[in-house]
């Protein structure tokens, strides 16, 4: 696959289209470990989006479409899921709102050509908006998808075109006096009300569950350009929340979907270039095949399940890849037909191991997040021990313990026991490094004493020189930045190592030093 997949946002206005954007340049800078790849703003324009966002001058896009190119340099356990290159396509609000009004749809062609060959659709809608104001859009949005899947049932396009509906300004959901896990709990909620509200609208459009090609494939995600002032979190956090993880698996999503599209493709030249030779032999079994082939329900259903099921062997990692809950619901759906019994045998079978799978999966999830605290919100060496006792209390299900070691929640459990020593370690380590300084401070402390008692008979370079080595002093840094990861850390960084409350109690020690020798400083002027 040489050429670029499309990924088209698509949204009204102030929807924050543009910002998702912005916010990306910002997550690959700080959050590379999440995108899984290094990113690289082809056209620098991405940048441009980023400096307005978190300078708060952002604008809205005027032009129908504007093209990103980006290309992804994916970690080496990655490097078989993201796509090499890639086109971010943004359009403006009022295009995108008559591109779903069947009357003007023809007065935006480019933004219609786009989503026509985009790999992936972001479907952008303000989360803090109300809820009667979000029902309202729905309705246009549910049937606009129902009038894409018939146009592309009728092509016989591909099924399974990922869409993704995202809230983004989720930051403003967060209220006075809320938690981190407060807040996402908001979030969730805020998921479940659109989530209920969007399946509602598309469950009223006539005839969708008979198609047989071109259904699309949606998911729903929450974002927020940068993550709210909280109260176990203060002051101002310019890391994007889910933007990372969001484009990480659109892209993922538009690779599958491309390399899908072409397999077809390529199917259908050899299928049309042997036509010739086989007419023949297709008019002998004409009659075979008609009395023999599938009805167009289990066709529907096989489709369906083209695009849900993983392929034979694939990984536990791709497998369980997030988001799993529209995948699980619509199994669950597809196992309720009254025609999934005429199913092959071994295709029920996978389907029945598969949800069971995935209902496992997502219950060891929500038992792990409700027992374990995450070690970035731990301050002291009791929150690190109960950390660590629980996640040894709760292991992988027995059934599943080998084969989920390579997931995100196995990688979850490594991960936060990593975490969890190296906070212990790297909090021991800087406190010690604060008392050395302390101590080595001693000595300056001693001689800012030894000046003063001499009083204007001490020699005006020995004071130069206490000066000098006070300012020194003074402005030592700490050995490692705040967002520096320890070398022994899996996710977090040294912000966190800084908020224990052995380390934050020994720097308390040294700014009372430091203020002792302010005393000395002030005499010595």
């Amino acid at each position: 696959m040489d050429e670029a997949v499309s990924l088209v946002l698509f949204g009204g206005p102030s929807a924050g289209k543009s910002s998702l954007l912005g916010a990306l340049i910002q997550a690959g800078q700080e959050q590379e470990h999440l995108l899984k790849g290094k990113l690289n703003d082809r056209s620098q324009k991405l940048a441009g989006l980023q400096q307005e966002l978190y300078h708060d001058k952002s604008a809205p896009t005027v032009d129908e479409v504007v093209s990103y190119p980006i290309a992804i340099e994916p970690e080496v356990a990655a490097a078989k899921s993201l796509p090499a290159e890639a086109v971010l396509i943004d359009c403006a609000g009022r295009s995108a709102q008559q591109l779903l009004s069947e009357k003007t749809a023809k007065q935006v062609p480019a933004l219609a050509r786009a989503v026509h060959n985009a790999d992936t659709l972001i479907m952008v809608v303000d989360a803090a908006a109300e809820l009667p104001e979000l029902q309202r859009s729905f309705g246009q949005l549910a049937g606009y998808i129902r009038q894409l899947e018939e146009k592309r049932g009728k092509s016989s396009a591909v099924s399974g075109l990922p869409v993704y509906l995202v809230l983004s300004k989720c930051d403003l959901l967060a209220k006075k006096g809320d938690t981190t896990s407060t807040w996402i709990q908001r979030i969730e909620e805020r998921k479940r009300q659109i989530d209920q509200a969007f399946r509602k609208f598309l469950d009223q459009q006539p005839g969708r569950d008979r198609l047989a090609f071109g259904k699309l494939d949606i998911h729903l995600w929450a974002t927020a350009a940068r993550r709210p002032v909280l109260a176990d979190r203060p002051g101002v956090d310019s890391q994007p929340y889910g933007v990372a993880e969001l484009f990480r698996q659109c892209l993922e999503a538009a690779r599958d979907f491309r390399t899908r599209k072409e397999g077809a493709s390529k199917w259908l030249q050899v299928v049309v270039a042997g036509v010739g030779s086989l007419v023949a032999l297709m008019a002998l079994l004409a009659f075979a095949v008609y009395i023999t082939r599938p009805s167009a329900e289990v066709i529907a259903l096989e489709n369906a399940l083209h695009g849900l099921l993983p392929a034979e062997g694939a990984k536990p990692a791709d497998r369980l890849k997030e988001p799993l809950d529209d995948r699980l619901k619509q199994l669950r759906k597809i196992a309720a037909n009254p025609d999934f019994p005429r199913l092959p045998t071994a295709t029920q079978e996978r389907v029945r191991h598969y949800v069971e799978e995935i209902e496992a999966y997502q219950k060891y999830n929500r038992e792990f997040l409700i027992r374990v605290q995450d070690p970035k919100l731990a301050t002291t060496d009791e929150e690190l021990d109960q950390i660590e006792k629980a996640i040894r209390d709760l292991p992988l299900p027995a059934k599943y313990a080998e084969s989920w070691k390579g997931t995100r929640i196995g990688n979850r459990v490594q991960f936060w026991l990593k975490d969890v020593k190296s906070l212990r370690d790297e909090g021991a380590r800087t406190e010690t490094w604060i008392n050395e300084q302390i101590k080595a401070g001693k000595g300056l402390e001693k001689e800012g004493f030894r000046l003063l008692m001499l009083g204007e008979s001490a020699p005006a370079k020995e004071r130069e020189a206490w000066h000098a080595d006070y300012k020194a002093f003074i402005e030592q840094p700490f050995p490692h930045r705040p967002r520096e990861r320890p070398a022994s850390a899996a996710t977090i960084t040294y912000d966190t190592v800084y908020h224990l409350q052995r380390v934050d109690r020994a720097r308390q020690s040294w700014d009372e030093f430091k203020k002792s020798l302010d005393f000395i400083r002030e005499r010595l002027m």
